[in-house]
């Protein structure tokens, strides 16, 4: 039911909010494409290697080993799971206050 002066649309106005989120994900969908079409390219051009496939550029191999022989120790406060993934990605050791550490 519409209220006199109300300019608003009779929908629940998801429309507008559907057309944002797809704006908002075709890039990823894009992005995801292209990975998903590499990905079939070099199954098929695979020559048996299994690092063939891997192809590193050097900034990625440099960026492997950026905290390489670097230790870093955590306090209780710091979001560990996320700080661990970063440093254990880029070739670095946690450390933090706890029995499993």
């Amino acid at each position: 039911e519409k209220v006199a002066g109300d300019d608003s649309d009779d929908g629940d106005g998801s429309s507008g909010e559907e057309d944002e989120e797809t704006g908002i994900a075709e890039p990823l969908r894009a992005a995801l494409d292209n990975v998903a079409l590499e990905g079939d390219g070099t199954a098929n051009n695979a020559s048996g290697d299994a690092s063939s496939s891997l192809d590193l550029d050097e900034a990625a191999l440099r960026r492997r080993s950026l905290f390489a022989g670097l230790t870093f120790f955590l306090s209780r406060e710091v979001p560990r799971g996320y700080v661990d993934l970063v440093c254990l990605s880029y070739g670095g050791t946690v450390g933090w206050d706890g029995p499993d550490s």
